[in-house]
């Protein structure tokens, strides 16, 4: 896949996983911050751009936002490199409030069961500490995410700017 598409789903990735458990900590904002400005994985991309197109997808699509980006990501042709770093990224957005809420393991067992490259094996030896995020996920296979996430708070979202 090439490189700035990519980049465009980790970001929808990153920014879908901040909303899912319907409000976003200034701690995730923060841990946003800080990859877009001081890792590589959103080199090239329009953040601001990027971030009101997740913005409108999420306000007039709700949960079905979230289920496209999940079809999305089954969807694209992606290398085990990008996978990793999709874990990586969506673990850390996760862990940035410092608490783990069940949508957001919901979440991460849709993301888990759409990667192809990515055994439990592999997720041990890359992730050990992350383990009971990404692990053992299957009694979040028949829950849905927050009903459908129409109680998210989109007002939170309205102040929103990761560019400063």
């Amino acid at each position: 896949m090439k490189n700035i598409e990519f980049r465009k789903i980790l970001f929808k990735g990153a920014f879908s996983v901040m909303a899912c458990d319907g409000e976003v900590a200034e701690s995730e904002v923060a841990e946003m911050k800080e990859m877009l400005g001081n890792s590589p994985y959103f080199d090239g991309l329009d953040h601001e751009t990027e971030l009101k197109l997740a913005f409108a997808d999420l306000k007039q699509n709700g949960s079905k936002s979230v289920q496209m980006f999940f079809q999305t990501l089954e969807n694209s042709d992606l290398s085990e490199r990008q996978e990793l770093q999709i874990v990586e990224v969506l673990v850390r957005m996760v862990q940035a409030d410092n608490k783990v809420d069940d949508n957001e393991l919901v979440f991460m067992h849709n993301i888990k069961s759409r990667l192809k490259k990515l055994s439990d094996e592999k997720l041990i030896v890359h992730f050990p500490r992350h383990i009971d995020i990404l692990l053992d996920l299957g009694k979040y296979s028949v829950k849905p995410l927050q009903s459908n996430l129409e109680a998210i708070d989109l007002n939170a979202f309205d102040n929103l700017n990761l560019t400063n």
